[in-house]
């Protein structure tokens, strides 16, 4: 786990690939760590007076997110994996006690589940494995794809079919399969944060796979770079508020090409198909959580649903890139984003009103 100071104690700057962060406080240094959890490149900035109070915070956050990564993860190899257990419950009829942490997320997804009209849904667990993005290293199309799709068409499992009953999770639809990764890592952001308040570590940025969240005063802001999905360029820069929490889905991200398509991790859970109708949403809300699920679920919902998807979960704050490369972007996120000139030309930016 490496951890690095910054040179100057008084005003300490970082540029991070595909989240710019920069952060200044008086009379504390800056420490970087990066690290590999829940499938993802880790990155946390912290403010500190003592290397101590960041090594603690920094080895505190990589063990929780290691273990989440495991016990959120639908396929991993660790037969202790609580997901995975409750997966192979729900296959055999059974029902599962869970801990206090998984029954609060999957109690926050059946809620977002509901407000969504179903665009967010981790039953789409079958068709991820189907489509080949359950091995996060190599994806592409499985064989098996054709049978699981008209399958899973046919008999449409839903979060909906999930019985919570105090900490017994159980369903009685046996292909019931649950994948949490659209909305695992805004749960562990939110988890996060008071954390490294409790451990000392009250000024910090964490980026985990591209969602930042910050924590902190005034003087531990952030700015992060949205993404152009089809170049290395940035189309505007956004300076976060403390407790604020940036999400972006994309199809530029865990992508395969089959046949001359570009087939990508995100699904409609209405149909199991991939989304061809829009490159990327993100969006900015004090709820790391939902901003997390409401990217992906504005993702799927496309062109005709998403304003009203947006207005049932309470987010306000969007910038959606469609197929053509065009951005509608809410008014009150556009009065906050700062265009790239060179990027802004070569899209049409349209404003709206929630």
């Amino acid at each position: 786990m490496p951890l690095r100071s910054a040179a100057s104690k008084r005003s300490v700057c970082l540029l991070w690939w595909g989240a710019w962060l920069t952060g200044c406080a008086p009379e504390a240094t800056r420490y970087d760590s990066e690290f590999l959890a829940m499938g993802t490149t880790v990155q946390l900035a912290v403010l500190a007076e003592r290397p101590a109070v960041a090594a603690q915070c920094s080895a505190a956050i990589e063990r929780r997110l290691l273990r989440q990564g495991i016990d959120w993860y639908p396929w991993t190899i660790d037969s202790s994996g609580e997901l995975k257990r409750l997966n192979a419950a729900l296959a055999h009829g059974q029902r599962l006690p869970v801990s206090a942490e998984l029954l609060a997320l999957l109690q926050r997804a059946q809620q977002l589940q509901q407000l969504s009209d179903g665009y967010f849904d981790p039953a789409v667990a079958p068709l991820i494995e189907a489509w080949g993005f359950a091995d996060l290293n190599q994806p592409g199309v499985q064989s098996t794809l054709p049978t699981t799709l008209a399958r899973w068409q046919h008999t449409h499992p839903s979060l909906a079919d999930l019985r919570i009953n105090g900490r017994d999770v159980s369903s009685q639809r046996t292909d019931l399969h649950l994948d949490l990764g659209a909305i695992a890592k805004g749960f562990a952001l939110q988890l996060a944060l008071p954390e490294l308040a409790r451990l000392g570590c009250h000024d910090a940025a964490l980026n985990l796979g591209g969602q930042v969240s910050v924590l902190g005063t005034v003087q531990a802001l952030a700015t992060v770079a949205i993404r152009a999905p089809r170049s290395d360029q940035s189309l505007a820069t956004l300076q976060l508020k403390a407790g604020e929490s940036i999400s972006t889905s994309g199809d530029y991200q865990r992508y395969a090409e089959h046949n001359g398509q570009r087939i990508h991790h995100l699904l409609d859970p209405h149909t199991g198909l991939p989304v061809t109708h829009t490159q990327a949403v993100t969006v900015v809300n004090t709820d790391a959580t939902l901003a997390d699920a409401a990217s992906t679920a504005l993702m799927a919902a496309g062109p005709d649903h998403w304003q009203r998807i947006a207005r049932q979960l309470g987010v306000r704050e969007v910038l959606r890139i469609d197929a053509t490369g065009a951005i509608e972007v809410t008014a009150a996120l556009y009065a906050r984003l700062h265009w790239n000139p060179a990027a802004a030309q070569l899209h049409t930016i349209k404003q709206i009103t929630l």
